[in-house]
């Protein structure tokens, strides 16, 4: 069916050709067991279409709010955020 993820970010630097690719669900729990079956099924084919699209040039992840998905960019690409 049809899916859009509430964000899809790229970053890139020129200067050193770094490029990166960051798509977010956003959901009010990153817990399972607090999703319903078909956000839980959405999520699980977006992971899977991104992996096959993307030989893991893109992080998909489910995020709660802005500052979670932050945090995980920092974690992941500390160079963006110095």
């Amino acid at each position: 069916g049809k899916y859009n993820p509430d964000w899809a970010l790229v970053f890139t630097n020129e200067d050193s050709v770094k490029h990166v690719y960051f798509v977010a669900e956003t959901k009010g729990s990153t817990e399972e067991q607090d999703l319903r079956d078909l956000e839980k099924d959405k999520i699980k084919c977006a992971r899977e279409h991104f992996k096959a699209i993307s030989d893991d040039k893109v992080t998909y992840d489910v995020v709660k709010d802005f500052d979670q998905m932050r945090t995980i960019l920092t974690e992941l690409y500390p160079e963006i955020f110095d």
